[in-house]
């Protein structure tokens, strides 16, 4: 379970994604819950991350990309989801908001 989003501090600063390989073809985040997520490769989650991000934005009508916000919104989201494993990625994304 740590490996959800437990280390995507370190992988934001120095994975370089390819979006054209990632496998992450569509999910639901009411449905898909933290265990299921954190059976996922990191490129997936990444991408995932950066998605949530973006939605959390689009809603507050944010329209900066801030690293430093997307890397604290990984770690706040990793530790809900190794408290709550079973609750759904969505659940994750407003408790850590």
């Amino acid at each position: 379970m740590k490996k959800l989003m437990g280390s995507l501090f370190a992988i934001m600063l120095g994975l370089s994604v390819s979006f054209s390989s990632y496998a992450l073809d569509e999910i639901n985040i009411t449905d898909t819950t933290c265990e299921e997520a954190g059976e996922m490769n990191e490129d997936e989650l990444i991408v995932l991350l950066i998605w949530m991000d973006g939605y959390l934005s689009a809603k507050e009508g944010v329209v900066m990309f801030d690293l430093e916000v997307v890397q604290a919104l990984g770690e706040s989201m990793s530790e809900y989801c190794e408290e709550n494993p079973d609750d759904s990625l969505l659940r994750a994304l407003k408790e850590s908001e």
